[in-house]
């Protein structure tokens, strides 16, 4: 099948942090690697670090900085700076939020939504981000589809343009046929 460049799937590696996670990227060459800016996160990496990190990456991966409600203006910083090239908001950031954040910088936002109903598909699907990411998608579409019905987002005006994130666990497959 092919696919024009507007509806490919796109693939993101997330929570790099090492050498060796760049090696692995580099192999298998996805869209986007994500680093995780948000201190509490296990997968918390440091400014210096994603530098080292990027000068490693292959030029044509887009390197994407993954904040929780950090300051509009140290995401514009570091997108500035070239050590990202997207900002993915995965925290409380509003529309009043991403808004500040466009002012300051003209490269894409992705923002997530973690996704428990149908509620927040709408809620997504009312974003002004330029990507939506659905976290933890995977179970209700799943269940969804077991029920024959269609994921909700297929019900929507406007086209969006979807990234779905899940970790993929063994018990997320077994039983479920694609």
């Amino acid at each position: 099948m092919n696919q024009t460049e507007e509806n490919k799937i796109k693939i993101k590696l997330c929570g790099l942090m090492r050498p060796s996670d760049i090696e692995a990227a580099n192999l298998l060459h996805p869209d986007y690697v994500g680093f995780v800016f948000a201190r509490k996160s296990r997968r918390y990496v440091s400014l210096e670090r994603v530098k080292t990190l990027k000068e490693l990456l292959h030029p044509d991966i887009l390197a994407v900085g993954v904040f929780v409600d950090e300051e509009p203006d140290a995401v514009a910083a570091w997108l500035a700076a070239g050590v990202i090239d997207l900002a993915q908001l995965h925290g409380g950031e509003d529309e009043a939020y991403m808004e500040k954040l466009r002012g300051l910088t003209d490269k894409p936002i992705i923002k997530a939504f973690s996704v428990k109903g149908e509620g927040d598909i709408r809620n997504a699907n009312e974003s002004s981000a330029d990507y939506v990411l659905l976290d933890a998608v995977l179970e209700i579409l799943l269940r969804n589809t077991g029920h024959h019905r269609s994921p909700a987002w297929n019900h929507h005006h406007k086209p969006l343009q979807l990234q779905l994130s899940d970790s993929l666990r063994p018990q997320i497959f077994i039983g479920n046929h694609f």
